[in-house]
């Protein structure tokens, strides 16, 4: 059927059905860039001029447009889940008021699923050297670019100096950001490749116990469950109103009725309030920083925030807190409060982070729409103004994202400002190292209790001088680390004392070795069954030490997000 003028004939080269999305807010001011991107736009359901709300696989329909309007930003997607597949920006022919057709690649789909990808890398690393780059490029483009093509080709640079994302373009990430922040669907768990969404999940929240003295470990204190269930029959195609993507969310606490919840602006919330009684917001990351085990080399989604004024985060491992956290018992860091305490305040700097590249991918997005708007090429003096207009709808674009960010229960956490950005990541970077060296001097400190455990057992076959030495050596080793534990020190000091931890335990295990050999032949089972176990604590305790150093090194060096693709290693929910 040929196309009318209030018409477009649209090529579905796609192996499958798809659905259109017009994305348009009347409310815009004509003329001006527009911060408000792609997903996060009013969305209307377009229908083909024959009824259908799809255009099957491998053919061409032609789709009904409004009469008065003249530019469209059509979003083809899934039917089922809106998953994106091409956004295409559209406009009349300037005299004959027809619109130009428009094909969806083949390749589309894996382009919006590697953008997917991309997003989720800055989720995991926001301060890893692929994040800090793709800001500069964006931010340098956006403020230098005299077109839409200066524009675009920059960023596309950036992406072809990269290893795994080297097709993608700005247009693709921040229509892939914005459905990750629409709708929950990747928080419901996907397969390979995003085909396909979860129908439920159930996450389990969790605040840091709190260590009895003389101990740096204590369960996690269990604060409820959110889980996600969609309707066993949603519309196909999906509602684009419905934020909540037809899922059924609920907050249910460790004691007491479930509480409905919403999906608003990326974040899980209870109510409409400025500071919800719940309120999450999920991100990735890699789960040996949880579990302690090199071999978790997947990443998990996380979910953190409040629920009544206690901050939380939480996994879809259920952690055994009738146990004393060890690997039968959940993921590690859940288990020492320091280490957990420390994260919490970690993942909501992330946040803050990973909200700041989602502004600069919009704003760089908002320019290229900007002068492909144009019906001829803009002044300096128009430049100037859309992007002096930009700055404008970009504080208050953060300021919505501080309000969020603020509902998250760490209320020193900040989304910084286009000039803060670079400080920030940088600064980011030390406190995942930070973070990591915490954990490094937990693990260090339950290598001294293991080497405590087993003087203890060598005292009741005889105590001499040389007993005395190694018990000496671990209590002071282990006093003088705690003491270096957050909050008691800065970052060289938390540094400097793991260190010395590290020289210290390498001089006593000879020490502590003898010891137990000395004895070791007057054991009885009891005993000799405990000094094995804590052996076996003490080796891996020192594993975890070893994995941490690394980590907070690369951290400090800003690898993450490329090298270390998290989507490459899978995804574990």
């Amino acid at each position: 059927m040929a196309a009318t003028a209030s018409q477009v004939s649209i090529t579905n080269n796609v192996g499958s059905a798809l659905a259109i999305l017009d994305a348009y807010d009347p409310s815009t001011t004509p003329g001006a860039p527009e911060a408000t991107q792609v997903f996060e736009l009013p969305l209307t359901l377009r229908t083909t001029a024959s009824g259908s709300k799809t255009i099957a696989a491998s053919s061409t329909d032609t789709v009904t447009l409004d009469a008065n309007r003249i530019v469209y930003d059509l979003i083809f997607v899934r039917p089922a889940d809106l998953f994106p597949v091409q956004n295409s920006a559209l406009m009349a022919d300037v005299l004959s008021g027809q619109y130009p057709p428009l094909t969806v690649a083949a390749t589309s789909p894996a382009q919006l699923s590697l953008a997917l990808s991309f997003y989720i890398n800055l989720l995991a690393y926001p301060t890893s050297t692929t994040a800090t780059q793709y800001y500069a490029a964006v931010s340098n483009a956006a403020a230098k670019g005299s077109s839409a093509s200066d524009i675009e080709s920059s960023v596309a640079e950036f992406f072809k100096s990269t290893t795994n994302f080297k097709t993608l373009d700005l247009n693709s990430v921040v229509t892939a950001q914005t459905y990750a922040r629409g709708f929950p669907f990747i928080w419901a768990g996907f397969t390979a490749n995003f085909a396909s969404f979860n129908s439920a999940i159930t996450y389990y929240l969790y605040s840091p116990g709190t260590a009895a003295s003389g101990s740096n470990t204590a369960a996690p204190t269990f604060q409820g469950t959110l889980a996600m269930t969609r309707n066993a029959a949603p519309p196909n195609p999906a509602d684009p109103t419905d934020r909540s993507g037809a899922y059924q969310i609920s907050f249910t606490p460790a004691q007491g009725a479930a509480t409905p919840m919403t999906f608003q602006n990326g974040q899980f919330v209870s109510d409409d309030s400025d500071f919800p009684s719940v309120a999450l917001r999920g991100t990735f990351v890699l789960k040996s920083s949880l579990t302690n085990n090199a071999s978790d080399n997947v990443i998990v989604p996380v979910l953190s925030g409040t629920v009544n004024g206690v901050q939380v985060m939480g996994t879809t491992t259920k952690q055994d807190t009738s146990g004393g956290g060890g690997s039968d018992s959940g993921f590690w860091a859940f288990f020492h409060p320091t280490t957990f305490g420390q994260y919490l305040t970690l993942i909501t700097t992330f946040f803050g982070l990973a909200m700041g590249l989602e502004w600069i991918g919009a704003k760089g997005k908002a320019a290229v729409d900007w002068f492909k708007g144009r019906n001829k090429p803009p002044s300096p003096d128009e430049q100037q103004q859309m992007r002096d207009q930009l700055d404008q709808q970009g504080d208050e674009v953060r300021a919505g994202q501080q309000r969020g960010l603020d509902q998250l229960g760490d209320r020193n956490a900040a989304v910084p400002d286009d000039a803060a950005m670079p400080a920030a990541q940088d600064a980011g970077r030390v406190q995942a190292a930070d973070a990591n060296n915490v954990a490094r001097g937990d693990a260090q400190l339950d290598n001294f209790e293991a080497m405590g455990d087993q003087v203890e057992v060598a005292a009741r076959y005889g105590v001499n001088q040389q007993l005395e030495n190694v018990a000496e050596s671990v209590r002071n080793g282990a006093q003088d680390l705690q003491g270096a534990m957050p909050p008691n020190s800065g970052s060289e000091q938390l540094q400097g004392a793991v260190e010395q931890a590290a020289n210290n335990i390498a001089d006593i295990k000879p020490q502590l070795s003898e010891v137990v050999s000395n004895v070791e032949n007057e054991l009885s089972a009891g005993d000799a069954a405990d000094i094995k176990a804590s052996q076996q604590v003490q080796a891996e305790a020192e594993q975890i030490a070893e994995d941490r150093a690394k980590a907070a090194e690369e951290a400090s060096d800003g690898e993450g997000g490329e090298g270390e693709d998290p989507i490459e290693g899978g995804v574990d929910v």
